[in-house]
Parts: structure tokens; C-alpha cells; sequence
């Protein structure tokens, strides 16, 4: 089985008021080349501190990471053209319209107008990318953000929280992007507090608690086991898992 991302013994200690805090525990994770997948758990649990050390926002206290057979941060540089990523917003101008923020950050990737023009499109950005940013709705931010990270056509890419600011029909849309992304043999890594957004698109899931991994496979599986073996479960994920379930029940 071709891995796109593969994490040893990864570990992330940040300074905090009261000392120091660890924020990823010794996470071992293989994240299979292609399809949908996703890091679920609670708020807190380290999901988005996992992604900024993927994508070399954050570097590692120990441990060792590999992007499609890459090794980062030490060779980031050779793999990021190949990786998308919204993990934290771009730094969008707000006196320039969503068009043209993408263009300038276009520029700077090699990639071209059309490519530009088409994931406006694919995204439904076609009437406010002509806007000043500065006058986006969260929603539509969001949108912008997932439209930079997929500028480059990435064999893989990483997204902290995709639908979190989108509205229903919005976060429909978005799912069948990243379904469609999956099917054509592109490997997605999403990190998200909802269970029934990983059962709705994601093929398997890394169910990860204080920075660490719970469980992890198909999504039918570790879904499944999680509610089984409840009484093993922290009392942050038995909240978010049983809730969750209870409505869409």
C-alpha cells in the first residue's frame, strides 16, 4: 500500500502560561495515497497542531514525517509543490478582490489564469471573487482559503476544518469537491469534531485524543469499535461521538 503521509514517534511540546504543554504525544500515523481521510476528535485534541507540523508551521520536538515519501521539514521545499494546504488563512489583501489575491498567489505557484478562473467556478466564488476581500463573509473567506489551497491541482491536500464556516449548502459542495478529489486517486487529509462529516465522506479515520492516537482505520471500523468500547473511550470523545450520534439517529 502507497502511504502519502507517514508520522513516527511525532511529538510537539509548546510553551504555555503554566510551563509547557504537550500538544502531539509520540503520534504514529500512515494516511494510505489516495482518497479521503481525517484526523476526528475533540477540541483540543491536537488535530490542527498536527497539520501546522505537516505543513512546517510548527517543527517537531521529536519524532519523523514523511510527505509523499518526503522527508519534512528537512526537504519541504522539494514536496510543497505537490501539497495543498488551509490550515491557517492566507494572507489575503482586503482592498484586493478574491480573483486577484488568487492570481498574485497563482504567480507565485507558476500556475495559470485558467486554473484560477476554474477553481472560482468549482468553489461558487464566481460572483464574489470580483469583491474586494475585505468584504467577505466568513463563509465566503473559508471558500477563498480552500480555493488558494487547491490552486497547484495538489496530489495531496491538507485541510484544517474545511465546512466549519460554511453554511448547508456550501459545506454540501465542498464534500463532493473532496469526494471527487478521492475517486480520481488524490489523497485528502481533513481534520474535524464531527463524526457524521467523517462517516459522509472519508474512507478511513485517525481518531486521535491529548495528541495521541486512539484508533484508526475504516471509518466503519474505528467508528464502529469507539461505541462498542465506549467505557475506553476519554470523556471528551464519549461526549462528542455520543452526541453526535444521537443526532443523526
Amino acid at each position: 500500500m502507497a502511504v502519502a503521509i507517514r508520522t513516527v514517534g511525532l511529538r510537539k511540546v509548546l510553551r504555555a502560561q503554566r510551563g509547557r504543554r504537550v500538544a502531539v504525544d509520540g503520534l504514529d500515523m500512515e494516511v494510505p495515497a489516495g482518497g479521503v481521510h481525517a484526523l476526528l476528535g475533540a477540541p483540543g485534541a491536537g488535530r490542527s497542531e498536527v497539520l501546522r507540523l505537516l505543513v512546517g508551521l510548527s517543527r517537531p520536538t521529536a519524532g519523523t514525517i514523511e510527505l509523499l515519501g518526503v522527508p519534512v521539514p528537512s526537504r519541504l521545499p522539494e514536496v510543497m509543490p505537490r501539497v495543498g494546504a488551509m490550515v491557517e488563512e492566507p494572507v489575503f489583501t482586503g482592498s484586493f478582490s478574491g480573483r486577484r489575491n488568487l492570481l498574485l498567489l497563482a504567480r507565485a505557484a507558476g500556475v495559470g489564469r485558467d486554473r484560477v478562473d476554474a477553481v472560482i467556478e468549482r468553489l461558487g466564488l464566481s460572483e464574489a471573487a470580483r469583491h474586494h476581500f475585505a468584504g467577505y463573509s466568513v463563509g465566503e473567506r473559508q471558500r477563498l482559503a480552500l480555493a488558494a489551497a487547491l490552486l497547484k491541482d495538489p496530489e495531496l491536500l491538507l485541510l484544517d476544518e474545511p465546512t466549519a464556516d460554511l453554511d448547508p449548502a456550501g459545506a454540501r459542495e465542498v464534500v463532493t469537491m473532496l469526494r471527487e478529489r478521492g475517486d480520481a486517486g488524490r489523497t485528502v487529509l481533513l481534520t474535524t469534531d464531527d463524526p457524521a462529516l467523517v462517516r459522509q465522506v472519508c474512507d478511513s479515520v485517525h481518531l486521535v485524543d491529548e495528541g495521541r492516537t486512539v484508533a484508526a482505520g475504516s471509518v466503519t471500523d474505528v467508528l464502529g469499535e469507539v461505541r462498542m468500547e465506549m467505557t475506553a473511550v476519554p470523556s471528551e470523545l464519549e461526549s462528542l461521538l455520543g452526541s453526535r450520534h444521537e443526532g443523526t439517529s
